[in-house]
């Protein structure tokens, strides 16, 4: 979330790769996957954005974070 905060995308998106690959069932899993999934978009990339945006909405359907990423698809070009 530091990283997130302070713009540093590129570094925030690793570390919330390694949060989802250690701990994939945690209650944080789908937040950090969002957040990635906004970090690329932060940076400009649209392409990894909507695909880890759908891996949201696949793995952690019915959540909050699954309706977060299918709101912001819709508003993505």
């Amino acid at each position: 979330e530091c990283y997130y905060k302070t713009d540093d995308f590129a570094e925030a998106i690793i570390k919330y790769d390694e949060i989802i690959a250690n701990h994939p069932q945690h209650q944080k899993a789908a937040s950090a996957l969002l957040k990635q999934g906004f970090a690329f978009l932060k940076l400009g990339d649209t392409t990894d954005g909507k695909l880890i945006l759908k891996k949201v909405i696949a793995n952690y359907p019915k959540t909050d974070q699954a309706e977060i990423a299918h709101r912001k698809l819709k508003t993505i070009k």
